[in-house]
């Protein structure tokens, strides 16, 4: 599966993995956004890190996957 079907991003500051399936409705990003559809001035949830500091996310890839991001979070 590759990031263009996957439409993940990560937050290279954090490791926030940005979901399209779970938007970001508490930012303002309502389900079902692409990441290139997310207005410029969004941030990062956890870190409030820009747009502009996020790279797509490969599954499989060494990087966090967003449930082990999502426990990381959420245990801190």
């Amino acid at each position: 599966m590759t990031t263009a079907t996957t439409g993940l991003w990560i937050c290279t500051s954090c490791g926030f993995i940005y979901d399209p399936a779970e938007g970001d409705p508490d930012g303002g990003i309502p389900i079902g956004t692409k990441f290139e559809d997310i207005p410029e001035d969004w941030f990062c949830p956890v870190c409030g890190a820009r747009t502009t500091d996020f790279e797509p996310y490969e599954a499989g890839s060494s990087q966090l996957s967003s449930s082990t991001r999502r426990r990381a979070v959420l245990t801190q």
